[in-house]
Parts: structure tokens; sequence; C-alpha cells
């Protein structure tokens, strides 16, 4: 239930009026004040859903300011909210997602019912396209881990910071798919991947420290970038496909060779 205090409902429903039109099938409202927890900096998130995506990816998205408040327009399809809840990468954020929202209009009840299989979704027909993922992720993520390399032996702070967050987010991302973590909200992403792997792991440590969450100076961050990417590494052992490993033990080797180094 959305915060009356926050977002009165005769303001919703102006809203409403505003951003619909005769195309319209549905529209959701997502994100912190549909779960009631919003405050006066959060944006009003709407979901309008049509038939037909607009062509341009620019139409498909719009931020608008209203009454004091930031007002994020998207557009969706329900056969593309199913879709994301069939793929493990973005079913992490399209179930809990749904689960939360709060349904403004449903003309066909379609909503309703994509509603319903969220609240039904369960996350082990999905284990193994799961694992799937992480692994290719691993492997493509080699590259920004070869990226902190470079800087690193060049003294190219920007390069090494550069390919660092990359890796941090990459790897977050991985790991979030596969242990399956249903991310509530974006604002504990990172809270809520630590917490899979344990707030105490050699992973969760790395992962602060190349994210900058631990006071550290820039290097200092692209070499805990470097053991995240080995803690991945050793994290996915026992999915990884055999047709990702080389690239990933090379770049194991690489990094390995390069710590040696600098001791």
């Amino acid at each position: 239930m959305s915060n009356p205090s926050l977002i009165a409902p005769a303001f919703l429903s102006r809203l409403l009026v505003e951003f619909t039109d005769a195309a319209t099938t549905g529209v959701l409202l997502t994100g912190s004040h549909a779960r009631g927890d919003a405050t006066e900096f959060s944006d009003i998130d709407l979901v309008r859903f049509v038939p037909t995506l607009p062509t341009a990816e620019a139409d498909r998205y719009t931020l608008a300011w209203r009454e004091g408040w930031p007002v994020s327009l998207s557009y969706a399809t329900v056969a593309g909210k199913r879709d994301e809840l069939a793929r493990p990468e973005t079913a992490i954020w399209a179930a809990p997602g749904l689960r939360q929202a709060r349904l403004l209009l449903d003309r066909d009840g379609a909503l309703a019912a994509l509603l319903d299989e969220a609240r039904a979704f369960r996350w082990e027909p999905l284990q193994a396209a799961a694992d799937a993922y992480a692994s290719y992720e691993l492997m493509g993520l080699a590259e920004e881990a070869h990226k902190v390399l470079a800087g690193l032996a060049g003294g190219d702070v920007a390069l090494a910071l550069y390919g660092t967050t990359g890796l941090v987010f990459g790897l977050a991302r991985a790991a979030a798919v596969q242990r399956g973590v249903l991310i509530r909200t974006e604002n504990v992403f990172f809270r809520q991947v630590q917490e899979a792997v344990g707030v105490t792991s050699a992973w969760a440590t790395a992962f602060r420290g190349a994210a900058g969450l631990e006071a550290a100076p820039a290097l200092a961050r692209a070499a805990a970038g470097l053991r995240l990417y080995q803690e991945t590494a050793a994290l996915f052992t026992p999915i990884l496909r055999a047709e990702h490993r080389p690239v990933i033990q090379a770049t194991l080797a690489r990094i390995e060779t390069y710590q040696v180094s600098e001791t």
C-alpha cells in the first residue's frame, strides 16, 4: 500500500488520467511508493502496459516532474514481463517488483493474472539457466579483469578503476543470479548479494573493497577487484561450463602472476 502521507490518492488519480490513453491496457505503481517505504527523495514509478512497445527506445521511458515529485514512466507489455519471469537474469528483478506492485488500472484482467503469476513464481526451474548465465558472465568479465591488470601495471588509475567498476557490478549481478537472489529494491542490491554469499566471506570482503564500501586508496580498490574475480571463480567452480573455463583459468593465472610480482 502506498504511503498516504507522501502521495495523495487525488494526485495519483491525476497522474493516471495524464499518463493513460485508449491504447493503455493497464498501469502499475511500483517501487517505494507501492511498498510504502518512500521518502521525500523517491520517484513515483508508473509502468504503463500497452499492446506493443514504442519503436524508439527513448519513447519507452521518460522522467517527468509533477507537483514536487519526479515521476518515472516506463512502458511494458504483459508478454514482455512474462518473458522476464522466465529468464533468471531478469527474474531477480521482475518477480519481486511485480509482487510489490499496486494495480491502478486493468482494463482486460491481464495484469491481475500477471501479478498472480509473480506471486506463484518459484526459482528452482531457473537454476540450471542461472548457473549457465553466471558461468558465461564470469568468462566475459575476464575482459574487465584485464583492464584492471593493464591499469595497475601501467600506473593508469583511471583505467584500473574503470575495469574495477565493471567487475563490481558484473560479478555482483552474476552472483545474484547464480544464488537466485530476488532483489527487493536496487537500493539494497549490494547488501542482498553479500548476505546471499555470506557477509563475512572472502567474496564479500573483496566486494566491499572493490566497491569502495570501505575507505581505501584507488589502487587498493583495483586490487580488491582482482581478488573479487578470483573469489567469484572459486564460488562458481562447480557450475562453470567447459567452454568458458579456458578464458577464466587463463585470466586467473594472469592475476596470480601479477600478484606474485607485486609481493
